[in-house]
């Protein structure tokens, strides 16, 4: 299996597309860079803020951390991430906590899209 559809597995490629054509619209090649660098910063904090409700059996702390890593996941076109968080702010707002392989498994996932992330964010060669 390539990379290319391995990403497409973890990614949303049309959604990177239009991130694409908006750096090309502002003239500024690395927005869409930086634009990753921050998404990965915000959800490392993110899934501390998971773990955090999770060991404190704060269910609805649980359910806004996801709601957020699954917008900003979304927004970047980590679909598979924002799918799992998805599943993981139902199951806050049902006052359910994830057990540590869930928890495992999102981040796991978090590595997989930053690093598809990166890789789709870093300029082609002409």
């Amino acid at each position: 299996m390539s990379a290319d559809r391995d990403d497409d597995d973890v990614l949303d490629m049309q959604q990177l597309d239009e991130l694409r054509e908006l750096a090309e619209e502002m003239g500024d090649p690395a927005f869409l860079v930086r634009l990753v660098d921050q998404y990965l910063e915000d959800a490392a904090s993110r899934m501390a803020e998971l773990q955090d409700a999770t060991s404190g059996r704060d269910a609805p702390a649980l359910a806004a951390a996801a709601h957020a890593l699954k917008g900003g996941s979304a927004t970047m076109g980590a679909k598979r991430m924002a799918a799992l968080c998805a599943d993981l702010e139902a199951a806050g707002r049902r006052g359910e906590l994830p057990g540590p392989e869930e928890l495992a498994r999102v981040s796991a996932d978090l590595q997989v899209a930053g690093v598809a992330l990166q890789a789709q964010a870093r300029p082609k060669s002409p």
